[in-house]
């Protein structure tokens, strides 16, 4: 983490417990996505869905408080390299990772954008339903008519 001023590790109690986490001034994540025996591949089919809120991955918790989080902000994620060398903006577009608050945890959160196809399968598919709707709707106006 880097930063103007900021508190970490947390403040720790005799006890061991975490007592608060402070995020004063600008303060910067730098994620490094290479776990060694297993890195990110952007194409792979994992980061076609997206996570959000609590099922993004949790970053940080254990404070009993948590403050200047709006001061916490991402490293560029669209130029995070995958461990073919490849950007997420380049095999991604439009996909996002950004930061979730809940309470006195931080999380990760991955937001992915659907490739064309899928959304166009889904297009069509509401279009299908709609045009089905349209059809028993005029078919009841119809019968309605024969039968008064």
């Amino acid at each position: 983490m880097k930063s103007s001023s900021y508190c970490f590790p947390p403040h720790i109690r005799s006890d061991g417990e975490h007592t608060s986490l402070l995020l004063d001034g600008a303060t910067t994540l730098n994620l490094d996505f290479d776990f060694g025996i297993s890195a990110v591949e952007w194409q792979n089919a994992f980061w076609e869905t997206s996570y959000t809120g609590t099922d993004g991955w949790l970053l940080y918790s254990g404070a009993t408080s948590l403050t200047g989080f709006n001061n916490l902000s991402l490293n560029s994620p669209a130029s995070w390299l995958d461990e073919s060398g490849d950007t997420l903006a380049a095999i991604r577009s439009g996909a996002s990772f950004s930061l979730f608050q809940n309470g006195n945890n931080i999380y990760l959160n991955y937001n992915a954008i659907p490739e064309p196809s899928t959304a166009l399968l889904g297009g069509l598919g509401v279009l299908a339903l709609l045009r089905r709707h349209r059809r028993e709707q005029t078919a009841k106006q119809i019968l309605g008519g024969f039968c008064a």
